[in-house]
């Protein structure tokens, strides 16, 4: 078990656990067999969720340094429950499939909530952009009336764009 990294890096998985995973996760496996499964799990938890929310594009950059704490984090959780709940733990496959997918879940709802949160951001500096150049009162006094309901128009037709997108 201590050349799992070297056979990690063989075969269908990269090696997108830190360090300090792959030796947790020798420290409680047998075989090379049974890392490789623990390895699978843990990338099907991530793809049952990408699934679950493939319309809404969901991306996970598994090198990332804070989604490498949280799966270290949820590996840590997952053998302290085995070691102290074992009993009532009927299946460890399900059960860290389970962690797995959970903090995944909670890793992409915290990632969309911060994007919605900047594109909200960046929708109310366009809008006082916007008011700035409507409320600009040389550019009324140039225009004619007609130009200005053609635009008021337009404005509100935008508005109701950007509104609908933050929806």
């Amino acid at each position: 078990m201590k050349n799992s990294k070297s056979f990690l890096k063989e075969g269908t998985h990269e090696l997108f656990l830190s360090d300090e995973a792959i030796n947790l996760l020798q420290m409680w496996c047998n075989s090379p067999q049974q890392l490789r499964k623990m390895v699978g799990i843990i990338l099907n938890a991530k793809n049952a969720v990408c699934k679950e929310n493939e319309e809404l594009g969901v991306f996970f950059v598994l090198e990332e340094e804070v989604l490498q704490e949280k799966i270290l984090s949820t590996l840590r959780r997952y053998f302290n429950a085995i070691r102290t709940k074992e009993n009532e733990i009927t299946n460890y496959e399900n059960y860290l499939f389970g962690s797995m997918k959970n903090m995944f879940a909670e890793y992409w709802n915290n990632q969309a909530l911060k994007q919605r949160l900047n594109s909200n951001e960046t929708n109310k500096e366009n809008l006082n952009m916007d008011d700035s150049v409507w409320s600009n009162s040389n550019y009324e006094n140039e225009t004619n009336q007609n130009d200005l309901a053609r635009l008021e128009r337009i404005k509100l037709e935008a508005l109701a764009k950007i509104n609908s997108k933050a929806t």
